[in-house]
Formats: structure tokens, sequence, C-alpha cells
């Protein structure tokens, strides 16, 4: 058996030591418990053996007293001390009514002692005194006195509890020798699987742990068995898929440059592909721009049309009011003629005057708005302004489509933009809303307010009456060529247009709700001074 079993470290000294410890403690608990018992029993015999050596001693004596026969008392007296067997007596003292001393017989002690109230001194002492009337017919005809010793119970119960020590302490042995032997045999066992686990560390998948006895040991030793076969398994299939991964490595090489190349092709091919179509997505923008320019040179072309007319119509009266008066010079001017032909030459440049200024505010409001579009100049301008030429110039068109614009913009909305784009996105959710809102109506109303949000942003809010538009059309309404009239004129660009213009150049966020009554509400929210534009 090596020092090594019982190192403060083993499991199975430390049951050992802590059974022993435990075990330890119970018969000492067990030896305290009975030397208590032992000598509770030993004052309940005391105390039987006086009672009935009172009883005794009443019985026989009290008719001999009473008759004054002390021979026969002095004889019993003698005999009682002499038979061991009846009771363990060291003296017997006979006192008459007066308490006055009669007749003794063995060593009486002097002073005679009280009576012994309390036994377990007396007991320990080895001595009882103790003391008893001598009744006839219930009358006192004197007292006993007498003494008993409890020398040979006290050495009765000492041999008793050694006995029960020594068979206690026996147990201890028995018990520590099994305990001893269980953690002897716990410890090989567990030094076993020890030597399986360092053996395992190091490497030695081939060793396995003794299984033993088939309890939790031995179940956990097999199990361990188990793990390190698993182990190997393990290591012998990870072993063979390193081999194949270092065949496959052998050409993985020559396939990754391949296929790299063929990834940078189709990379480059792809970035073209990419290229050209933002070229071809920032053309059409640009189309869609000019597209939504020329249909308001169309509109302003037109609206043109009747001032122009008007005039050229008006001149036209007044050079042949001019005719009539150079002829009635000739034949003779008289007063009335020419306070006519004054009547008719005013009516006339009045006529003219006013269709020529429509033309030239129409004109200066198409100019702006031209060329703000087509620059994308940042200025400061006044929102009101830039709103005022923008629907003076649709007015055409909103007439066409029979659609009325109510117009709500706050005065002294100053900002530092561009007023293109601004104009552009007016345009473009203006003519949206003519071209898809009022499909088979005679009639629609489109409400654009221009309030401010908050001292550095303000709000364009279009708000319609017509048949609105579906949950998936309001999602992909800002979507690049997404239309719903597809093949009818509809390009997709324009809320896109719209979308772009809002979040990139102006810095803003545009958004489409749905009307609870019917319609469409788009709210466009632009910051008063745009964010600085980054240079291509």
């Amino acid at each position: 058996m090596s020092l090594r079993m019982f190192s403060p470290l083993s499991l199975g000294v430390q049951l050992v030591m802590l059974a022993l410890l435990s075990f330890s403690l119970f018969a000492l608990v067990v030896v305290r418990s009975s030397e208590q018992a032992f000598g509770d029993a030993l004052v309940n015999t005391v105390q039987a053996d006086v009672a009935r050596t009172s009883r005794m001693l009443n019985l026989a004596l009290s008719a001999a007293v009473a008759t004054g026969d002390l021979a026969t008392v002095s004889l019993f007296f003698n005999e009682m001390l002499t038979d061991r067997d009846v009771a363990h007596l060291d003296y017997i003292l006979l006192l008459d009514e007066h308490q006055q001393p009669m007749l003794g017989a063995g060593t009486v002690p002097q002073p005679l002692p009280l009576v012994d109230e309390a036994l377990e001194p007396a007991v320990r002492r080895g001595l009882v005194n103790a003391g008893q009337p001598i009744l006839l017919f219930d009358n006192n005809v004197g007292s006993l006195r007498f003494g008993l010793s409890t020398v040979n119970l006290q050495q009765a119960n000492s041999s008793a509890q050694r006995q029960a020590i020594w068979a206690t302490l026996i147990g201890l042995a028995l018990v520590s020798a099994l305990l001893l032997w269980f953690g002897v045999a716990l410890s090989r066992r567990i030094r076993g699987l020890v030597r399986a686990s360092l053996q395992l560390v190091e490497g030695n998948l081939a060793f396995r742990a003794p299984i033993g006895r088939r309890d939790e040991l031995g179940r956990l030793a097999h199990h361990f068995n188990l793990m390190a076969a698993a182990i190997a398994e393990r290591i012998h299939q990870a072993e063979h898929a390193r081999t194949e991964l270092e065949l496959l490595n052998a050409t993985l090489e020559q396939r990754v440059s391949s296929r790299t190349a063929e990834l940078q092709q189709r990379n480059q091919e792809l970035s073209d592909t990419l290229s050209r179509l933002e070229s071809a997505r920032q053309q059409l923008v640009e189309r869609e721009k000019l597209a939504s320019l020329g249909a308001l040179v169309t509109g302003v072309a037109h609206e043109l049309n009747t001032p122009l007319g008007n005039a050229l119509l008006a001149s036209s009266a007044l050079m042949g009011e001019v005719e009539q008066l150079a002829s009635s010079i000739d034949t003779g001017l008289r007063r009335t003629t020419l306070d006519q032909f004054i009547a008719h030459a005013r009516e006339a440049t009045a006529i003219s005057q006013r269709n020529l200024e429509r033309a030239a505010a129409l004109i200066n409001s198409f100019k702006s708005i031209a060329v703000d579009q087509t620059s994308e100049q940042r200025r400061h301008f006044d929102l009101a302004s830039v709103v005022a030429d923008v629907v003076c110039t649709l007015q055409p068109s909103l007439r066409r489509a029979h659609c009325q614009l109510q117009l709500e913009v706050a005065e002294g909305l100053v900002m530092d933009s561009y007023p293109g784009a601004i104009s552009q996105i007016i345009t473009n959710v203006l003519s949206n809303a003519m071209v898809h809102a009022f499909p088979g109506r005679d009639q629609g109303s489109i409400a654009l307010t221009v309030t401010a949000s908050s001292p550095a942003s303000l709000t364009l809010s279009f708000i319609d009456d017509g048949v609105g538009m579906s949950d998936e059309v309001r999602r992909r309404i800002f979507e690049p060529f997404f239309t719903t009239r597809m093949g009818q004129g509809g390009s997709g660009l324009g809320m896109h247009l719209v979308y772009n213009l809002t979040t990139g150049l102006l810095g803003g966020s545009v958004a489409v709700h749905a009307q609870p009554g019917g319609g469409t509400c788009v709210v466009a929210t632009l910051p008063r001074v745009a964010p600085p534009r980054e240079e291509p």
C-alpha cells in the first residue's frame, strides 16, 4: 500500500476519514447516552430497593415492636445484615415514638445522619440513609432507620458500562476496517480512471480503463472506454479527411486561379453593364426633366395664343382706324371723327397692353422655371414666387384636365436651396395626379399647401380627391420605371425623380399616404437651407 493512496487529495481517504469521524461522534453520543441511562437505572434500582426494604421491615417488625419483643427484633436485624441476597444493608436502628434509639445492628454512624431526600448524590457516595415509620393499625409505634449500601450496584453498573464501551469500540474497529478496505478499493479504481485519462491526454488512445465491478464506477470506466474509442475513430476520420484535403489542395490553386480570372472577367462585365445602366438611367431622368419642360413649352405656347391673338386683333383694328383717319384728313377731318378715332385707339391699345402683359408674365414664369430646371443653380428665393410661377405655367394643363387647384402658401418662406428642383417636384406631383387620379371623371380637385413645419424646414402637401392607389402601388411608386400606364405614355420616372430630388439634392424626405375618404396625399418635407452638394 503506497503512501500516495493516503494523500490529502485522495477521495477514498477523505471518504474513510469522514465516515470514521461520523461514526466516532455517533459512538461518543451512544456512550454518553448509555452512561446517563445506566446512572438513571441505578438510581431507580436503589429507590426500588429502599421502598422494598422499608415495606419488608415495616411488615416484619410492627407486631414485635408493639409487644416489646426486642429479642426477636435483634435476631431479625442480625439475619438481615448477614443475608446479602436480601438487601445490601450496612446498619439498622430502631427508634421509639419519641425518636430515641431502642435497638441497633451493624455499624451505626454517629451522629445519626439525616434521611437522604436526594438519592443520586447518596448513590454516588455509596450509602443511602433511609427512614421508615413503624405503623400498627395506622398508629405510629416507632420508626426505623437503616443504611443501604450501593457499592455492589455501582460495581455492576460500571461493569455493564465497560462492556458497552468495549462493544462500541469493537464495532468502531470493525467499521473502520470495512471503511478502510472500501476506501482503498475506491482509491484503486479511481487511480485506474486517472491513469486512463492521463494516457488519453498523452495520446495513447488504445489504453482502456479497468472496469471491475458493475457499479457506477464500472459504468463510468465503460463509458470512458467508449469515449476513447469514439475519439480514436474521430481522429482516424480527421486524418482521412486531411489526406483527402491535401490531395484536393494539390489542384486547388490552379482551379482557384482559373475561377479568379473568370470571376474578374464577369465582374468587369457586370461593372460595365451597371455603368451603362446608370448612364441610361441618368439620360432617361434628364429626358424626363426635358419632357416635363417640353410639356410646359406646349402649355405656355397654347396659353400665349390667346393674349397674342387678342393683341394682334386689337392692333389690326387700330391700323384700320388709322387708315380711316388718314382718309378723313384728305377729305376734311371732323370733330366727331377725331373723337371716335381717339376712343377706338384707347380701347385697342388697352386691349393690346393687357394681353401683351399677360403674355409677358407667362414668358417670364416659363423663363424662370426653364432656367432653374436646366441649370440647377442654388440661390436665395421666396418659395411663394417659385410656386406661383410653376402654377402659372401649369394652368393650361390643369384646365385641359378639368382640375381645380386650391393653392395655400404661407408668406415669408425664404430658402437657400435649388428652386429648379422644387419646381420640378411640384410639376411632377401635379402632373402625376392629373394623369392618374381622375380616370373616367369630368373634373377633380387638387390642394397644394405649403407651411413651415419648423423654423428650419417646411412641408409641401399635395392632396387630391381622386381614386387613390393600392398598397402595392404605394409601396413601389418611387421605384424607377414603375408605372400603371405602361404603353400609354407613362415612363415610370416622374415620381422616381421626385424622390431623388427630395432626398438627394434637397436633403429632405417624401412619403405617400392614403386619404381616409379616398384620394392620395403626397408630403414632402424640405430643409430651408439645402445641404452642400457633393461634386461628382
